[in-house]
């Protein structure tokens, strides 16, 4: 065979071995962020606006990406199987590339001198390796699969032709230069997480040029990066023209400090998670193929470490190089990496396929390296069955939302055009579930789209196209009764809007045209009638409440001769002061200290908030997955304490004492909650220290 078609042949393997993995979730329905997507998708009119304003908010600004998401939106329609058949090209197609691209870094080097075959043939055999781990790699089989991930799949094959186009000898012509600001461009313009690929371009360029002196490698290296990186700056400046400012999910607080207490808390953890997502993606060590990757891996370092030492040391650096950069856009992300990490790896997983490459390469002689190609191969089938079982999981649970939101709309249809209903709040899901509105018009009947569907006890999202959007008519409803909205400016077509729940007692009472539903055990039942009746006794409660006040518990947590009658997780110390009067200090030895009273004996409807005192010690930073407090209580009938059953409230460490008053209504489940016999307390969710004062319960 004549070795120029060797890198094609070599292409085409990791691209159908990437298309096997991928088949069986072609007909899954849609998940999370998605419903974001396809709000988008099916209700503005065409994609222009996606050049001039941002997507989301102020932070995510992804034109190409989101017109090419418009545009087959458009030709193709919102189908399960042309969605995710695109997104299965473009996986491919990153696949294919990056065996190419392996493929002209490793015959780039010099053939060894005492191997039977030339430079080009004995690259083909690492260059496939790198190819196939990356095709089926469970990081990007589910980005793959996750249709909100589209951004990500058409950004990768961009930067991937960007490093071909450098991985050149010699400097760079002209055209060769154009072409990678134009490929580096439109990766940007698709996902700002590849926002290194001008390192990564210089990167390449260097290790491709290996075999020159350093200096003329260096300038060989600059002179492909500098067009990456004027072009870096373009966008960069385009995207500050369009969001007033760089975007972004988290703001670090202003000066050194603040960013040294970010990357202190945030780097450590997407490392870990990086190395535990690339390696074992996460396995516990009960997994059924934990050994056998544990083993496959242990085989490719033994086999092709020795000699990646002596004649693969670039490659190796090449490909920690790229892996350590493709994390630098989400260095602060670790909140996100430790929930459905997967597309934030993506571009990371570029440099893990290479160091699988690297210890294919880098043995001589041919028994070796045919042995680690064979663990690399092992390795290889491994990932693709954990692939291959996860996709299915995420099928299974993209069904579970299809059934709901038939069940749902079935329920809405049901109700008439003309029935009057015009909200809906349902109970019994998630705050995972904040794209319901958006999930639930996918199977709607058109005409039903004025309809408002969301969550009762949770934030979520509403998408009403503006012909199917009409403000609030003035009535005589209270305002405890209807949703609180913000809209956001960003979207000129859209009434993309934000709803917190209201007072859903109230909201039964007053509001003729809603209707409060709950999903428990795959069906859906109107519990209207039940909150109205809830809404009265509470009514009468009030009345008796205040003809004679009621005694509620109040505990304070001062040194006293009595003894402390509250339970601590076991990781809390409770520290006793010198004198009596003063507070306690509690300190957590881990991330999850609670507190959980004696038992108490409460009528929710009668008990409307809660009070609490409380000092942290000051902190320059608090990262998004600790910044709120949680109260939760448990009742006669279910002793213990679940997640519908919790009100969260922000805090504030700065080492003052603080007043928090917690709305106990503002959770529905309160108040159809029976007698409450305890309550949970968690002030934080890290560890450190906390004088906590008092806690008092309102009538």
């Amino acid at each position: 065979m004549k070795i120029k078609y060797l890198p094609l042949i070599g292409a085409i393997i990791p691209a159908v071995a990437a298309a096997l993995v991928l088949r069986n979730g072609l007909d899954a329905w849609f998940i999370a962020d998605d419903f974001v997507h396809l709000g988008h998708m099916k209700f503005l009119s065409g994609p222009a606006d996606f050049w001039t304003t941002p997507f989301f908010g102020l932070s995510v600004f992804r034109p190409l990406a989101h017109t090419a998401m418009q545009l087959t939106g458009q030709w193709w329609g919102l189908s399960p199987r042309s969605l995710h058949g695109f997104d299965m090209v473009l996986h491919c197609l990153s696949s294919a590339l990056v065996t190419v691209l392996a493929f002209r870094l490793f015959s780039s080097a010099k053939a060894y001198k005492d191997a039977e075959t030339d430079g080009s043939r004995t690259a083909i055999l690492p260059a496939l390796s790198a190819g196939l781990v990356f095709a089926v790699h469970p990081v990007g089989s589910l980005t793959a699969a996750w249709f909100c991930c589209r951004t990500d799949l058409m950004a990768m094959p961009f930067s991937l032709l960007a490093l071909i186009a450098a991985s050149g000898k010699g400097v760079p012509r002209p055209g060769r230069q154009l072409l990678i600001m134009a490929l580096v461009m439109a990766a940007l313009l698709c996902k700002v997480t590849h926002l290194a690929l001008f390192l990564m371009v210089f990167a390449t360029a260097f290790t491709a040029n290996g075999d020159e002196p350093i200096k003329r490698r260096g300038y060989m290296a600059f002179a492909s990066a500098l067009p990456a990186f004027n072009a870096t700056l373009f966008y960069l400046m385009y995207r500050m023209v369009v969001l007033n400012g760089m975007g972004g999910y988290a703001d670090a607080p202003p000066g050194l400090a603040g960013i040294y207490s970010v990357a202190a808390y945030h780097l450590p953890l997407v490392i870990e998670a990086a190395a535990r997502g690339l390696t074992l993606h996460h396995m516990a060590r009960d997994h059924e193929l934990y050994v056998p990757i544990v083993a496959a891996l242990g085989a490719i370092v033994l086999l092709g470490a020795p000699a990646t030492l002596i004649r693969g040391k670039r490659f190796v650096l090449f490909g920690l190089v790229i892996a350590g950069l493709g994390l630098l856009p989400v260095w602060n992300l670790s909140h996100m990496i430790s929930y459905r990490a997967d597309r934030l790896l993506y571009l990371s997983s570029l440099g893990y396929a290479m160091l699988v490459g690297t210890a294919v390469y880098a043995p001589v002689r041919l028994e070796i390296k045919w042995g680690a190609a064979g663990a690399a191969a092992t390795l290889s089938a491994l990932l693709g069955l954990i692939s291959v079982q996860a996709v299915g999981d995420w099928k299974g649970e993209a069904a579970q939302n299809l059934e709901l939101a038939k069940a749902l709309a079935g329920h809405v249809e049901k109700a008439g055009e003309n029935g009057g209903v015009r909200r809906y709040y349902v109970l019994g899901l998630g705050p995972e579930h904040y794209y319901l509105d958006m999930m639930v018009k996918l199977v709607l009947d058109e005409k039903y789209y004025g309809r408002e569907i969301v969550l009762g006890d949770h934030d979520s999202f509403l998408w009403l196209g503006k012909k199917y959007y009409h403000p609030e008519e003035k009535t005589d409803v209270p305002a405890e009764a209807l949703p609180v909205k913000t809209s956001h400016p960003t979207d000129k077509e859209l009434a993309y809007v934000t709803v917190t729940p209201p007072d859903l007692l109230i909201a039964a009472a007053w509001d003729d045209s809603s209707r409060t539903l709950e999903w428990k055990n795959g069906s859906i039942k109107d519990v209207t009638s039940r909150l109205k009746a809830l809404e009265k006794r509470r009514k009468f409660a009030r009345i008796r409440v205040s003809a004679r006040p009621t005694m509620l518990p109040s505990y304070g947590f001062r040194k006293t001769p009595l003894g402390f009658d509250w339970l601590t997780s076991p990781e809390l110390e409770r520290i006793d002061p010198e004198k009596n009067g003063e507070p306690y200090t509690f300190v957590a030895a881990d991330n999850d200290p609670y507190l959980i009273s004696p038992d108490v004996f409460l009528k929710p409807l009668m008990v409307s908030a809660l009070t609490l005192e409380m000092a942290l010690p000051a902190r320059t930073y608090l990262p998004p997955a600790e910044s709120q407090g949680c109260l939760m209580w448990r009742t006669k009938g279910n002793p213990g304490f679940t997640r519908d059953k919790i009100v969260c409230f922000p805090v504030v460490p700065d080492g003052e004492v603080h007043e928090y008053r917690i709305d106990l209504s503002r959770n529905v489940h309160w108040s159809l909650s029976g007698t409450v016999t305890g309550i949970r307390l968690d002030p934080i969710s890290y560890k450190s220290s906390f004088r906590l004062i008092r806690i008092d319960f309102e009538s």
